[in-house]
């Protein structure tokens, strides 16, 4: 009875997480569709970096498991202002977050961070996961695309980062990866001034 209770768990839990699974791929791709068809409207001002990592730390700070690590640097920078739209940049850095969550083994660390440079903001989101392999790295913002290590990951779509990328692209955010056996960091260039958003834009 109690190894038929056991399987019961392990059947209702698979049962749980495929679902979990199946209703993030539907509103991926509701996204998706939205941003392809125009659909999705962003409205950036400059604000302070510390909103932006706040709201990502109140998302994942106390989730169980794999070590999520907000480097408190921001919070002792002082006031670092940055141009972007609140909503869709954590919906971004959600989708980096989550790619690097289903990377990482159960004892994995993922670390988001704030770098001032002179001309602009960074976010770091850096983890000591599997790595991406060098002839993968190009492609890993393409719809579709999983990678030799994605097609060993159950979990893996090849919408996250794509919608990530076109995110960025629609807020003016820039965006680049850097990948070794030790991990991944996917770094996110934030405009300081809005002026140089409006002329590139």
């Amino acid at each position: 009875e109690c190894d038929l209770e056991e399987k019961e768990k392990h059947l209702v839990n698979q049962i749980v997480d495929q679902n979990d699974r199946m209703a993030f791929l539907i509103e991926n791709l509701v996204k998706m569709s939205r941003l392809e068809n125009g659909i999705v409207a962003v409205h950036p001002q400059m604000q302070d970096i510390a909103l932006l990592m706040e709201s990502l730390e109140g998302s994942y700070g106390n989730r169980t498991g794999k070590k999520i690590i907000f480097d408190p640097g921001y919070k002792e920078a002082g006031s670092v202002e940055a141009f972007y739209d609140l909503k869709w940049t954590v919906e971004a850095i959600s989708n980096i977050i989550e790619n690097a969550l289903k990377y990482t083994d159960e004892n994995g660390v993922i670390q988001i961070s704030v770098k001032p440079y002179s001309s602009f903001t960074a976010v770091l989101v850096q983890d000591n996961g599997i790595g991406i392999a060098a002839s993968d790295l190009p492609r890993i913002f393409e719809k579709g695309f999983t990678g030799q290590n994605g097609r060993m990951v159950q979990q893996s779509t090849g919408i996250g980062l794509y919608l990530c990328k076109r995110l960025c692209e629609k807020l003016g955010i820039g965006i680049a990866a850097e990948s070794s056996e030790q991990g991944t960091a996917i770094s996110l260039a934030f405009h300081i001034n809005c002026l140089i958003h409006e002329v590139q834009g």
